[in-house]
């Protein structure tokens, strides 16, 4: 018995996990995890997420959900206090 799967990664995937990622990795600085400690690090950090350059939101994205990703490039900067402090670039 052989099974075949055919699996298309769509942009909305990409996006979504990419900002999931995020999102999870600002949830479980060190700071969040201890709630008494003032001036937390993780309330000072933002981040854009980019597709092909250009900073996008989900209302952005909604046109491409479900367009496979081929030849689009998402990345995403991570900023403190106005200053990008990271990068995440495939």
């Amino acid at each position: 018995m052989e099974l075949k799967y055919k699996v298309q990664i769509t942009e909305g995937l990409v996006y979504d996990t990419l900002k999931a990622s995020i999102q999870d990795f600002i949830a479980d600085l060190p700071s969040n995890a201890k709630p008494k400690i003032t001036g937390k690090l993780c309330k000072s950090i933002s981040f854009t997420i980019y597709r092909n350059g250009k900073s996008v939101t989900d209302k952005d994205v909604e046109p491409y959900r479900d367009t496979p990703a081929k030849d689009v490039v998402y990345s995403a900067a991570l900023f403190r206090g106005g200053k990008q402090i990271a990068s995440i670039t495939p």
